[in-house]
Order: C-alpha cells, then structure tokens, then sequence
C-alpha cells in the first residue's frame, strides 16, 4: 500500500492537466465502477505477464506460468516490452476512476512506465548484481526436488499421488536443466547489447557473478534418488553434465567479453540512478535531495552517539572510543543503560 500511495503522490508526467482536469469532476457511479472493474482485470493481467516470463514470480503467487526459467535474451525482452507498452495504453485509457481505483491506475501506469524505459535502456538486459540479478533468478530455479516421500504408513492411493508429484518435479528439475544453455546464451546476448548501448555493471559485479557461475558449474551434489525410473534417471545424469558446462561458457563470456570493457567505477552516473530508484522505489525522489537529507540524519545520529560516549567517558570521547572500550571490558554487562555498540560502522 505505501508503493500505491508514493505512486499517487506524483502523477505520470505522461498525464495532462487537461486529463486531470476531467478526473476531478463528478462521474456517475455506474462509469466509476466501470473503470474499477476494467482496472481490477488489467491489473490482474499485468500480474500474469510478470508470472509468465518469471516462475519465481508464479510460484510465490500461485498464479499460472509459462517459463521453465526466466527469460532474459533480447527477443524475450522484446517481446515483453511490447505486452508491457500495449498495457500501459490500456491502462491510460480508462477514465472515470476515482478514490482507490484511480490509486491503482496511477500504480500500474507507474510500474509499466518504469518497466518499459528500464528495458528500452538496456538496464534490464544488462543488470549484474550480487544478489537478484536475472542470473540468480535463473540459477535459484535449479534447486534440488525433494527427497522420495515417506512411503511408512502412508495410505496407497496417497502414496501413488505423492510419488507421481514427486517424479514430476524431478522431470521439471530435468527440463530446467536443459533448458539452462539457452538461458544463459540468451542473457550473455543481452549483456552484450546493453553494454553497447552503454548499460553495463561495474567490474566487481561481473567478476562476481562470474564467480558465481562456475561455483554453480562446480556444486557438488548428491547422488540421484535410486527410485527414479532408469530413463529418467540417465536424462538427469546427461542434462546435468549440460548444465554444468553452460554456467562454465557463460563464466568464461564474463571474463573475457564482458570484464575487459566494464568499469572500475561504482557509481552509475545521475541518470541511470535516478532510473533505478524509481524502479525500486516505486516513485519519483530527487537524488540530490535525498542524499542530503540522509546526510543530515547521519550526521545527528553520530552527534548523538558521540554525546553519549561523552557522557559515558568523559568529554572528548566519541561513539568509536566507547565502542573499543565496550568490547575490552571484561564485564559482559551493559554499560549504562545497555549500551553495546554504538556503531563505529557508521562513522565516515
């Protein structure tokens, strides 16, 4: 609910005032429960979209999903970009919303709109991270199935429908597996794409997913349940060994295609980090502004603590000498008031 209303703070500049203009005035209640209903299914198409191209996404929610991974080469992301731009028209078009209805209008213009420019600059194809980058989100979708199901007192028609479930995940965790060349050559494809286009991570997250990929290629796994039915058993054998060497190639492409040209540079510059901290906020913030107003509270945090430390040892002493002298006092106890660390982390 706090991204709605961020969302609704500020309103698409797309929107005219002439457009808001026809908003505020009185609509009846049919037209205005019209557009809820037209919103309610656009915004439940959207949430089918988002599903379809990621089945991490399907699997949270429980909606359908298309994808055996997710899909991140340029045709994928085309393809994408043009249900997303379709979407959004539709959303733009509905008039007469009003209250919560034109909250979630103005979301859903807010989420497409930033979805679209970040793909149309190529920060989606080419995002690196450490963390959630559409390398992980491809790689969290190879997690090991579930062991064989407890077959001790289990009824037989239950027993049969668990152990049909459980051969199927092990035939969906084959199909990924097999699937994983074409998802990677498809992310290198767009990697290499966004950074001519000038969209590329810094050096230190392109070595590290590179290193993420061959520690994937590397894992070290368990033996493959004895229950499985032979023929399954020799695919899975077969499309892990295609697997491993796809996390390797596609390190390999790292390293030699993809670090050679991107930056030592952390930062990102204004533009492109002000685009992703709308898409993470899920709102418009001046960067200059917000920085400077976290500089401040910063600031009185530390003069805070530095207050205490002055209290506690004497004038002179700061957050970071108290912290020290916490840490070498034998007596486990708090020190006025449970003091324990007062963050020197923090400190510039």
């Amino acid at each position: 609910m706090r991204e709605v209303e961020a969302a609704a703070s500020a309103a698409p500049a797309a929107h005219t005032s002439a457009q808001s203009a026809t908003r505020s005035s009185v609509h009846s209640p049919s037209e205005t429960a019209a557009a809820g209903v037209v919103l309610r299914d656009l915004a439940d198409e959207y949430a089918l979209l988002l599903c379809a191209h990621d089945p991490e996404a399907a699997a949270r929610t429980g909606l359908p999903g298309g994808a055996i991974l997710p899909d991140y080469s340029p045709a994928g992301l085309v393809e994408r970009l043009s249900a997303e731009r379709s979407l959004r028209h539709r959303v733009a078009a509905v008039e007469h919303s009003t209250g919560s209805d034109e909250l979630l209008r103005r979301h859903l213009l807010e989420r497409l709109e930033t979805s679209i420019q970040f793909i149309s600059a190529g920060e989606e194809g080419g995002n690196l991270g450490f963390l959630s980058s559409p390398f992980q989100q491809i790689a969290r979708q190879l997690h090991r199935p579930p062991e064989a199901p407890d077959r001790a007192g289990s009824e037989e028609a239950d027993l049969a429908e668990a152990e049909a479930k459980w051969e199927d995940a092990w035939n969906l965790h084959r199909t990924r597996l097999e699937a994983l060349p074409a998802a990677l050559e498809g992310l290198a494809a767009s990697l290499a794409a966004s950074a001519e286009a000038g969209a590329i991570a810094p050096l230190s997250q392109v070595d590290v997913v590179a290193g993420q990929a061959r520690d994937l290629a590397r894992r070290r796994t368990l033996g493959l349940p004895e229950d499985l039915p032979a023929t399954l058993h020799v695919q899975l054998q077969e499309a892990d060994i295609v697997a491993r060497r796809a996390a390797l190639d596609f390190a390999s492409h790292l390293r030699t295609t993809l670090s050679p040209r991107a930056p030592q540079a952390e930062g990102v510059g204004p533009q492109r980090h002000a685009l992703w901290m709308r898409r993470v906020l899920g709102t418009r913030v001046d960067p200059e502004e917000t920085y400077a107003w976290a500089t401040e509270e910063l600031e009185r945090v530390i003069a805070e603590q530095d207050a205490i430390a002055a209290d506690v040892l004497g004038p002179g002493a700061d957050a970071s000498s108290l912290n020290r002298h916490l840490r070498a006092d034998p007596d486990p106890r708090p020190a006025r008031g449970g003091l324990h660390d007062l963050g020197a982390g923090s400190r510039r």
